[in-house]
């Protein structure tokens, strides 16, 4: 299969996800430091019709990470600071400080409750939030094991991560992303927030409906930066072929503990390995991967996910990798009515089932809950069928007798819809 081939089967690919309104977002593939694919489908501002191109900014997430991951190594190299230095050096507020390392926050070891998770959290994330009242947050909780001694995402290590990148330069967080990372690649697609009109995300609806807006000052250095798929794929493939930080400080972020090194994943890839990281925040999704042995890198940025985000990765990497494929098929994708979606809405339990379930109506989007989890978008397989395809979960609604039957890992539990007067 030559390039030209593969390039029109990518086209074909991402049509079929915008004419059926399953995806929003924009692609980069990289090849031997040479671009050799991009595209860009739906929506910037889908109230003002602005369409996305490739020079698109989306929100990356927690792909911010290993940018704050490799800005510490740059400090690390230029011996600003240490792995092993104690957290205690410049927070000793903070449960444990004294025995948390530098180590331990980039690899998510430290054991500091992660202040995003905090009840209320979403409320509060649209708001401009000061450095104070973060760290206040963070000093407020006890510890959630002894640290070093497991592995736990906490959005909170990337914060202090991004504090003390801040005291030991003096400089902002935005400034050090600029000096040390655009500026060094010629990046002018990469900021710490949007520098202009925001691109908006979306939940599906009938098809979409914007979703709420986090403020940067909220996530810093743990989720803030915007960029283009483009500049997203260049960072990442620069970042492996050394042109930011050495060998050996590579390797260091490369080791892998409990599945997560310093920032960086572990992918596979039928019998191929990547390393990169994902990102969601808001109704953005994105993931970023880079392929050692065939030195390509792909970054895929989505401000709409219908289709899951995963799916539409794996689909781009069998086109361009030669491997076996299929166009998705939406042509039997039953539109549910507001009507009809209200009908699943409630509260289902069983004795056979730990936890309650909520079933909840968005506009126009079907989300489920179970007790003291978080929301999970339900997306429609068949009339009555829905899927959370990332938990391999299905749930098989019953309306006619009030109830649903919920199938994950081998397992099948139905569930009863509990009456207005007993709930």
């Amino acid at each position: 299969m030559n390039s030209q081939t593969k390039h029109k089967q990518l086209d074909s690919l991402f049509q079929i996800l915008e004419t059926n309104n399953q995806a929003m977002g924009s692609i980069a593939i990289y090849k031997d430091k040479k671009l050799v694919y991009q595209n860009a489908i739906g929506f910037k501002n889908l109230a003002d019709s602005i369409p996305a191109d490739t020079n698109t900014l989306y929100k990356i997430g927690s792909i911010t990470k290993t940018y704050t991951a490799t800005l510490v190594m740059q400090m690390i190299e230029n011996d600003k600071l240490q792995l092993d230095q104690q957290l205690s050096d410049f927070y000793p507020q903070v449960t444990n400080a004294d025995s948390i390392s530098i180590e331990m926050l980039l690899k998510h070891r430290s054991g500091i409750f992660n202040f995003t998770a905090e009840e209320g959290y979403l409320n509060r994330a649209e708001k401009p939030t000061s450095k104070q009242e973060i760290l206040d947050r963070i000093y407020a909780y006890e510890s959630d094991f002894k640290p070093g001694s497991q592995f736990q995402y906490s959005n909170s290590n990337y914060l202090l991560l991004t504090f003390i990148l801040e005291d030991i330069t003096n400089q902002s967080y935005q400034q050090l992303l600029q000096e040390n990372i655009a500026d060094q690649l010629s990046l002018t697609n990469t900021y710490y927030d949007f520098p202009d009109n925001r691109t908006l995300s979306y939940v599906p609806a009938d098809p979409w409906n914007k979703e709420m807006d986090t403020d940067a000052s909220v996530p810093r250095g743990a989720g803030s930066i915007v960029s283009t798929a483009k500049e997203v794929a260049e960072f990442y493939h620069a970042l492996f072929n050394e042109k930011l930080i050495s060998q050996e400080s590579l390797q260091k972020m490369m080791e892998i503990q409990d599945g997560y090194g310093m920032a960086l994943v572990k992918m596979p890839f039928y019998k191929k390995t990547s390393y990169g990281h994902g990102g969601g925040i808001d109704g953005f999704q994105s993931r970023a991967a880079y392929f050692p042995e065939s030195n390509v890198t792909m970054a895929y940025l989505s401000n709409g996910v219908n289709y899951p985000l995963n799916d539409v990765i794996i689909k781009s990497l069998e086109i361009f990798f030669k491997k076996d494929f299929s166009y998705p098929d939406f042509r039997n994708i039953y539109k549910h009515s507001s009507s009809e979606l209200n009908t699943f809405s409630g509260t289902y339990s069983s004795d056979q089932f730990p936890l309650d379930v909520d079933i909840i109506h968005k506009k126009g989007q079907l989300k489920g809950q179970a007790t003291g989890q978080p929301e999970f978008p339900l997306r429609s397989v068949a009339k009555n069928t829905f899927e959370f395809k990332q938990a391999g979960l299905k749930i098989e609604f019953q309306p006619e007798n009030g109830s649903l039957i919920l199938k994950q890992m081998g397992q099948s539990f139905t569930l009863k819809k509990a009456t207005p007067d007993k709930k």
